[in-house]
């Protein structure tokens, strides 16, 4: 055993993270119940405990590991060891053996180093707590506690209290004396720490001490005035990292000859910024380009990149990634990831908004009518491929084209299946499908034969060039979204599920990587602790020069910050643009995903944060759409004009502001919702 005062004079023992972090604190002064350390592998019996045990003096003691690994900076393993409290002097021994025993049996500690066990004076605080150096930034830290003894705050028995105190200027109050020692320490060891502490008959007692095993990053000075929500699909940081890279220049420029300029963009805990100066950057450089046959050239540049992205996604199916060596393997990843941000790249540079304003200059009626593209996209299609599954009694197509939807861009993947197809069909009968079938076909036909009627009484040459140029990016705008996510659920399902099987990640993990670190994976495994710092919340701050990223909670903050002006008006008013006219008044259901459509019933009003095919069959119940997203050209827009619904996009909110069975008017005339 080696005491506290022992490991002052001589500290070249192995002893482990936690009882450095106790040496560190005697070290410094501060008050520390005193202690001894039972070396790794250290041979003790029940009389040499009792005599140490004299030395300490005290009736309670706290036995705990301390692993040569615990408590650093990237891995504090916090819960995964044995902790007994409350130790009687004839039950230490027996705490001793029971600590090594867990550490033994724990299936993260194999293969790592044995432990040391410390032995403590047990403190029963009036008031216990933990102390963070840095709380959502480096000028401020946290303190939670709680009256009685600590266990109950580590365990959640007790709902702490918090207190929030700012470094640079600390007011005079009861915390003044734990806060001030804290800061020394973190000024000592050049980090945030995260410290444990108790006091018991007004004597402040310092427990344990270590580095902050996850510390928020600094964030960059933003003005946040003048920015547009543009979307939320909740992208894994994968994907994330993948966007960032498509709206580099560079990128850009090489596939195309030019860039569209990105000024400012945040993508941030799944939503996206885009500073409003660069939609006058961007309108700009179209304007520029708007000569000749350029907007020609530029499509059939983007056909060729979806027919080289559709043929991969051919070869991809035929891979067998389980006989290609961990070098093959990484080597066939970066090819195909690269082929897919080529794919993904036109998603940064649509020209959508700029032919948008080029039409409103015509003042033209039926301008929403003229937008229906005339083109079957997946969102077209998607009944009429369903109908005739259920005919032929054979949905294999059908799953094959489909289940990419299912957010194989997020974090989790849903594969359709066939069982919950069949329950879609529930109601159905041979006779009913066939008579719905020709309907939807004729109804398509003359929905398609309208449009040409319209846009061939246009007699003015440019704006009829305008309104062909729309129709070819409303449809270009689907095709892109679903080839290019079609694509990556291949690489996914081939390759990533591949790699995470081999390097023992979960999906979740690996998608928590950026995709540049991936195909180093061989070479550099990301900390478990930096993955745990990243899932916390994550930003990408992207503009010409490039892009960072920041991790941590605080990225909430700006996210607060940005979204606070959404609701507008007072707490019953959503406003957003009106894709579909009209005015009518219903409860509302909330349907994002496959899963939430059985609860969607006849009359209400649909509120989801985008449409999509897995959800599009829910319209047909509904009485008015409302999503967060889109503009007047997104797939819900096309989708309302469809079927004739009051429909308002962009609300950036409702998903989150209405709930089921609330009782709304959705007014598509003035472009709001009244919650009733």
């Amino acid at each position: 055993m080696i005491y506290k005062d022992e490991l002052l004079k001589d500290n070249h023992y192995a002893i482990g993270g936690k009882a450095q972090g106790l040496v560190k604190l005697v070290k410094y002064g501060l008050n520390v119940p005193s202690f001894f350390v039972i070396a790794p592998r250290e041979k003790i019996n029940e009389n040499e405990i009792k005599e140490a045990l004299k030395k300490l003096g005290g009736d309670l003691f706290a036995v705990r590991s301390s692993g040569l690994h615990e408590d650093g900076k990237t891995k504090s393993f916090a819960g995964q060891n044995k902790t007994i409290i409350n130790c009687t002097k004839q039950e230490v021994y027996a705490a001793i053996k029971e600590v090594r025993s867990f550490y033994h049996n724990n299936a993260y500690s194999k293969d790592r180093d044995d432990i040391a066990v410390i032995v403590q004076v047990q403190i029963n605080g009036d008031m216990s707590g933990v102390l963070f150096t840095q709380y959502q930034d480096k000028n401020h830290g946290i303190i939670e506690y709680v009256h009685g003894a600590g266990e109950k705050l580590v365990s959640g028995e007790s709902t702490p209290e918090r207190f929030i105190f700012d470094k640079n200027s600390l007011d005079v109050h009861e915390f003044a004396p734990l806060i001030k020692r804290a800061l020394m320490l973190e000024d000592q060891e050049d980090y945030p720490q995260d410290i444990e502490w108790s006091i018991k008959d007004n004597v402040l007692y310092f427990l344990q001490m270590r580095p902050l095993s996850i510390v928020d990053d600094e964030l960059p000075s933003l003005e946040l005035n003048g920015w547009n929500y543009y979307v939320y699909h909740s992208f894994s940081l994968f994907i994330n990292s993948i966007q960032s890279v498509a709206s580099l220049k560079e990128r850009q420029a090489t596939l195309f000859g030019f860039n569209v300029p990105i000024y400012d963009g945040l993508l941030i805990n799944g939503y996206e910024y885009y500073s409003e100066r660069n939609d006058l950057l961007v309108n700009k450089l179209w304007e520029s380009l708007d000569k000749g046959d350029f907007f020609k050239r530029y499509i059939n540049n983007i056909y060729l990149l979806m027919a080289r992205a559709d043929a991969t996604k051919k070869e991809l199916k035929e891979l067998n990634t389980s006989k290609l060596s961990n070098d093959n393997l990484l080597s066939a990843y970066k090819k195909y990831i690269d082929l897919y941000i080529d794919s993904y790249t036109p998603m940064m540079m649509r020209p959508d908004d700029y032919l948008l304003a080029k039409l409103k200059e015509f003042k033209t009626n039926n301008l929403n009518e003229m937008l229906l593209s005339l083109k079957d996209t997946l969102y077209g299609l998607e009944k009429i491929n369903f109908l005739e599954a259920y005919l032929n009694n054979d949905y294999s197509s059908y799953i094959d084209k489909y289940s990419f939807s299912y957010n194989a861009l997020g974090y989790q993947v849903h594969e359709l299946t066939k069982g919950e197809l069949i329950e879609r069909s529930k109601g159905l009968t041979k006779e009913k499908a066939r008579k719905e079938l020709d309907e939807l076909r004729d109804k398509k036909e003359i929905e398609k034969q309208n449009v040409i009627n319209l846009i061939n009484q246009i007699e003015n040459p440019l704006h009829r060039h305008y309104i062909d140029l729309m129709n070819e990016f409303i449809y270009l705008r689907t095709f892109i979204a679903e080839n290019s996510d079609s694509f990556f659920y291949q690489i996914r399902k081939v390759i990533l599920e591949e790699i995470a099987k081999r390097y023992q990640f979960s999906m979740r993990d690996l998608l928590t990587y950026r995709y540049d670190e991936v195909a180093n994976i061989e070479k550099q495994i990301v900390e478990s602790s930096i993955l745990l710092k990243r899932r916390r919340g994550e930003l990408i701050y992207f503009n010409e020069s490039g892009y960072q990223t920041y991790y941590g909670y605080n990225t909430y903050q700006i996210l607060k910050q940005l979204q606070g002006s959404l609701v507008l008006e007072d707490s019953n008013i959503i406003r957003g643009d009106i894709a579909c006219a009209g005015l009518v008044q219903g409860k509302i259901k909330i349907v994002n995903s496959f899963k939430d459509v059985n609860k969607m019933e006849e009359g209400y009003i649909i509120v989801t944060k985008m449409t999509t095919p897995e959800i599009s069959f829910a319209i047909e119940k509904a009485i008015g759409i409302i999503t967060d997203e889109g503009g007047i050209t997104c797939h819900a827009s096309i989708i309302a004009r469809e079927y004739a619904l009051p429909c308002l996009v962009g609300t950036k909110v409702a998903t989150t502001v209405l709930k089921d069975d609330m009782e709304v008017v959705l007014d598509c005339i003035n472009g709001y919702i009244k919650i009733i």
